[in-house]
């Protein structure tokens, strides 16, 4: 299964609304399509509403996109599923990212 991203930008703050697997095959188109649009960029709003599963090369892609975030940039999850928040909470990304309802 693949990964669509709907990208939109609104001032310093970019939303993300995705539908489908962050896998090994889909990560890093994630991360790209990311860092390709992150000029003036501080926070990152990921909507995982339809992600129905996230692997570690998935946490790597956010962990990169917070690593290119200027200090002080926030990324934020909402609406994940409580599988893909045990994910998060289990990694430990609760530390660096806000996972939100």
């Amino acid at each position: 299964m693949s990964l669509t991203v709907f990208l939109s930008i609104d001032g310093e703050t970019m939303r993300l609304k995705l539908s489908g697997r962050i896998d090994t095959m889909t990560a890093q188109n994630l991360y790209r399509g990311i860092r390709t649009s992150l000029d003036g960029i501080t926070n990152i709003t990921m909507d995982f509403s339809n992600v129905e599963y996230l692997s570690s090369a998935g946490l790597r892609a956010i962990l990169q996109a917070k690593k290119a975030l200027p200090e002080g940039g926030t990324i934020t999850v909402i609406h994940a599923n409580k599988t893909v928040r045990n994910i998060f909470t289990l990694s430990a990304f609760e530390t660096f990212i806000n996972i939100e309802e």
